[in-house]
């Protein structure tokens, strides 16, 4: 499955953090779907996704049906993860250079 250019900003979960979700969706079931765009890039769920496959859960999807897929990634992972203040700041700047270069690729085509 492809992510969305912003989603690659963020770290993925270190390994205690992706085999505690791996027991957690084989104990509990997946509790929160995966959030893909129109285009089936994935938005929100890279390590549920993950931990999905290693516990052979099948995982549940939905469709994000706003228009901002940019800043719809930047408000759920900046608040979500243990980032530092220029952590966070550093990857809202790459992801404004990302969202720019998609808004010139758009304006191309």
């Amino acid at each position: 499955m492809e992510f969305h250019p912003t989603i690659a900003l963020f770290p993925v979960l270190d390994e205690d953090d992706l085999n505690a979700l791996v027991h957690d969706i084989r104990e509990n079931g997946l509790h929160q779907p995966i959030v893909l765009d129109r285009q089936g890039l994935l938005l929100d769920g890279r390590g549920r996704l993950k931990a999905c496959e290693l516990a052979s859960v099948e995982p549940d999807f939905i469709t994000y049906q706003g228009s901002t897929p940019d800043a719809y990634i930047l408000s759920l992972n900046l608040l979500r993860r243990s980032l530092t203040r220029g952590q966070a700041a550093m990857i809202t700047v790459k992801a404004r250079s990302v969202s720019e270069h998609d808004d010139r690729s758009d304006n191309a085509a």
